[in-house]
């Protein structure tokens, strides 16, 4: 099953939702600085969201006009940049900024619990049909 453009929109939608309100409830519990890493670990998230999601639609026009394995070996490649720059964006994040850890960490998980959200309702739709 290939998921539809109106899933990723709402990925995309709860993203920016879950990101502010775990920021804004960072900010209360923790103080500006819990904040701050909250909020640029919600912002890499999202950003790593679009960064795969144009990879994979990418990859999927390919797919269906049937392009050579170098090709493939594109993407691959493209996907390993990618995770790469996500690992030095993060290492710096925390180490250079000096962000806190556990924050930062938070805000990189509104998009996986975005991304389950969204897959869960979309199977629970499809059970249903």
């Amino acid at each position: 099953m290939m998921c539809e453009d109106r899933e990723l929109a709402a990925i995309d939608r709860l993203n920016a939702i879950l990101g502010v309100g775990v920021t804004a409830a960072a900010g209360l519990l923790a103080g500006a600085h819990a904040m701050l890493a909250t909020g640029i670990g919600a912002l890499i998230g999202a950003a790593n969201f679009k960064v795969i999601r144009r990879l994979a639609s990418g990859s999927v026009a390919r797919a269906m006009e049937q392009t050579s394995p170098g090709q493939a070996l594109g993407l691959v490649a493209a996907l390993l940049g990618k995770m790469v720059a996500l690992f030095v964006i993060v290492w710096a994040a925390q180490r250079l900024l000096r962000l806190s850890v556990l924050p930062l960490v938070a805000g990189l998980g509104v998009f996986v619990v975005s991304c389950l959200a969204i897959g869960l309702r979309a199977g629970a739709r499809e059970a249903k049909a």
